[in-house]
C-alpha cells in the first residue's frame, strides 16, 4: 500500500533556458520536481534535489550566481509552506 505522495512540478520560462545554457544536461532534471509525502507517521515532508548536488552533477561550477539564487528560491518555498 502507498502512502499518500504528490509530485509537483514548477519552473521559470526565464530560468530554465538559462540553467541549459550553462549545463545542457541539467535538461534531464527540468523542471524541478518536489515531492510531497507523508510518511508511516503521517507526518508530511517536502523532498527536492538541492540545486548543489544538481550544479555537481552537471559541472554547473561557473553559474553559482544563478544555482544560488534558485536554491534560495527552493528554499523560501519551503520555508513558506512548513507547518511547526
Amino acid at each position: 500500500e502507498l502512502r499518500d505522495m504528490q509530485v509537483l512540478l514548477f519552473g521559470s520560462p526565464a530560468g530554465a533556458p538559462a540553467l541549459i545554457r550553462c549545463a545542457p544536461t541539467v535538461g534531464i532534471d527540468l523542471p524541478l520536481r518536489p515531492l510531497v509525502w507523508e510518511d508511516q507517521r503521517g507526518q508530511v515532508w517536502l523532498s527536492y534535489n538541492d540545486m548543489d548536488h544538481l550544479a555537481d552533477r552537471h559541472g554547473m561550477a561557473v553559474c553559482k550566481p544563478l544555482t544560488d539564487k534558485v536554491s534560495a528560491l527552493l528554499a523560501g518555498i519551503a520555508a513558506q509552506i512548513a507547518v511547526p
